[in-house]
């Protein structure tokens, strides 16, 4: 008599029940990796923008401090040729028609408007600087979108001039509650990404607009578009379509979830050949505590 066979056997319904399972389990590692990736990528981040920020913050404090000496001397010296010129005029009148005379004070003049308008507009920089570099902070506080976005504009008027034209079409928008860094930070890595996908001359295009509860920023270019094999991975941390040094460093799977944390969203439209455009939403009703 054969010997009994006691080897449990799988039934075919346990057997695709067990692979089921293996491939839940599958997606669910799969899941827990990305979203490790994400992490670290974030912390990453974190880390180097903290460290930047203070690096910058140095920075435009030493820059600021002989800056605003040179301002502050020439509305000094401004009065001081003034009361030079009041003084000349008591003392020797006939000054007045001698040329080297007149022709000094003229150089002067325009010296002094030169030395105003720079100082002047590098204080400002600086200050914007300053602003950005404030990156690490999570106080929320209410601002103007079109505020921010020209101050945007200007720490990249040199990336921008002589090649890429901006237009503005801004609409009636509220105030809005955000971590002024971090916002600042995504919209200056769209308005890069936007540059930076035009080759030679192009346009940018900045829209703002209120649908019900949330303020929209769109960014357009005129660019060569994104291909639509990209699309589904324009949010994947890591994935870019730049050269190694290329760009802020910001991925948009950061920008995302910056732009998440303030109850708002990302979404990108693209047509090879045409151009990309780029929506930020931002919700109107962040409290103070969140």
């Amino acid at each position: 008599m054969a010997p009994s066979d006691n080897t449990p056997h799988s039934k075919p319904g346990d057997l695709d029940q067990a692979l089921a399972e293996i491939a839940r389990l599958h997606e669910v590692v799969s899941g827990l990796r990305s979203s490790l990736a994400q992490h670290r990528q974030e912390l990453v981040y974190n880390q180097k923008m903290a460290t930047v920020g203070r690096l910058i913050a140095g920075i435009a404090h030493e820059i600021k401090t002989p800056i605003g000496a040179i301002h502050s001397m020439q509305d000094t010296l401004h009065r001081a040729v003034e009361k030079l010129k009041k003084s000349m005029d008591r003392a020797c009148p006939q000054a007045a028609e001698d040329k080297g005379i007149t022709s000094a004070f003229t150089f002067i003049d325009e010296a002094q408007k030169v030395i105003e308008s720079g100082s002047s507009r590098t204080l400002e920089i600086v200050r914007r600087v300053q602003k950005f570099a404030r990156m690490d902070e999570a106080t929320l506080v209410t601002t103007d979108l079109h505020a921010e976005l020209d101050d945007t504009l200007l720490l990249l008027n040199h990336h921008l001039k002589n090649r890429i034209t901006i237009k503005r079409d801004f609409g009636d928008i509220p105030p809005v509650r955000v971590n002024v860094g971090q916002i600042n930070q995504v919209l200056l890595n769209v308005l890069v990404n936007a540059a930076q996908a035009m080759e030679g001359e192009g346009t940018i295009t900045i829209s703002t607009r209120l649908d019900g509860d949330h303020v929209h920023v769109a960014i357009r270019d005129t660019g060569q578009g994104i291909p639509e094999e990209h699309m589904a991975k324009l949010f994947k941390p890591g994935f870019t379509t730049k050269k190694a040094g290329a760009g802020t460093g910001l991925g948009l799977s950061i920008c995302a979830q910056i732009v998440q944390e303030h109850r708002g969203k990302i979404q990108v439209q693209s047509e090879l050949g045409v151009g990309t455009v780029v929506d930020i939403s931002l919700s109107t009703k962040l409290a103070a505590h969140s």
